[in-house]
C-alpha cells in the first residue's frame, strides 16, 4: 500500500474472494496443545494444523519440513 501498488492490491484482493475461514473451537485448541506438547512444535503451527485436522481437509501443505509425520489424520505436504 506504500508504493501504490494497485495491481498487487487487486491480485489479493481477488484471492482473499475464495478464503474459506476455517472454525476454530475449543476442540481445536485441545489438539493443538496436544500436538504442540507432543512434537515440540511453535503454537501457530499447532494451531494451523490442529484446525486442518477438526474441519476434516484433506490435505495440509506446509513449507516446513518438521510438521511431517506428526498427525496420522491428515497429510502433510512439504512445498518447496
Amino acid at each position: 500500500m506504500k508504493r501504490s501498488q494497485k495491481k498487487l492490491l487487486e491480485e489479493y484482493d481477488r484471492f482473499f474472494e475464495n478464503v474459506v475461514v476455517l472454525e476454530m473451537n475449543k476442540n481445536v485448541f485441545e489438539t493443538a496443545t496436544s500436538l504442540r506438547a507432543a512434537h515440540s512444535i511453535k503454537t501457530p503451527d499447532a494451531l494451523h494444523l490442529a484446525c486442518a485436522i477438526y474441519n476434516q481437509c484433506d490435505e495440509f501443505w506446509t513449507n516446513d519440513n518438521h510438521l511431517t509425520g506428526i498427525s496420522r489424520k491428515i497429510r502433510v505436504r512439504t512445498l518447496p
